[in-house]
């Protein structure tokens, strides 16, 4: 999550006394972004923000540009989120089961977007389907800003959104939500059901967490992992996570 990634940052920045800058590098479902990580100098001041993708890319790809657990050095992991799964005014349903319902009834009529082949949107679509029976059409984008503006113009039917990301287009009124893939419902959308409601035992989410370059000095890995993990348990910052649908899960390397 990126503007979780640009709230840590600016907290680092102001307890290390020097600025942390925040770039957004995308490609092939973060390889291009954490390869430019693997090969930085291993001093400490090139990090890596990684979610679930650093690990499925592993098996995505026949080959990556670097050894996805030799490579980096894991720092410190600070929380999850839930996806949103928000239908288009193209999909007529209101709830999860209309969709299970209409995609049985047709299968393979109904598409969804996804930011692109393994992303964690997809795998989890696609575990719902398999769990649940439906044959669906995929639907891959590149960009996030086309995936919400086909789906707010009913150019596909659903997806399933990062909270964040699913909470301001709710909030344009063009969108809605079938259900949330937390175990239980989130206290930001208390009438929106659980996936699990309607497929029992049914749970996904995205983690997120720091690397550094492999080689990064110890010392460098327990000052970093250190602090990371003193600003993100600051009740001020947790609260501001919650808002935005994200958990605390605070984990060092």
């Amino acid at each position: 999550n990126e503007v979780f990634a640009r709230m840590m940052a600016q907290r680092l920045q102001d307890r290390w006394g020097q600025p942390v800058v925040v770039e957004v590098v995308t490609g092939a479902g973060g390889v291009v972004g954490t390869q430019v990580v693997s090969k930085a100098a291993a001093d400490g001041y090139t990090l890596g923000w990684v979610a679930n993708a650093h690990a499925i890319n592993a098996a995505l790809y026949p080959s990556l540009p670097f050894d996805p657990i030799k490579g980096f050095r894991p720092l410190v992991n600070l929380a999850s989120a839930p996806f949103v799964l928000t239908a288009g005014p193209l999909f007529q349903g209101r709830t999860l089961a209309d969709l299970i319902a209409a995609a049985k009834s047709r299968p393979d009529s109904i598409d969804y977007g996804t930011l692109g082949n393994g992303s964690g949107m997809h795998l989890m679509i696609e575990r719902l389907a398999f769990e649940s029976g439906m044959k669906l059409r995929h639907i891959p984008y590149k960009a996030t800003g086309q995936l919400v503006a086909d789906l707010a113009g009913g150019r596909v039917q659903f997806a399933a959104l990062g909270s964040t990301l699913a909470l301001s287009q709710l909030a344009t009124g063009k969108v809605r939500a079938l259900a949330i893939s937390t175990a239980r419902r989130s206290p930001l959308l208390p009438d929106v059901p659980t996936i699990g409601e309607t497929v029992p035992g049914f749970e996904f989410g995205v983690w997120m967490g720091m690397v550094a370059p492999a080689g990064t000095p110890d010392a460098v890995v327990r000052k970093v992992s250190a602090d990371a993990l003193s600003i993100a348990g600051d009740p001020a910052l947790q609260e501001a996570m919650h808002k935005m649908g994200i958990q605390p899960e605070l984990l060092p390397q």
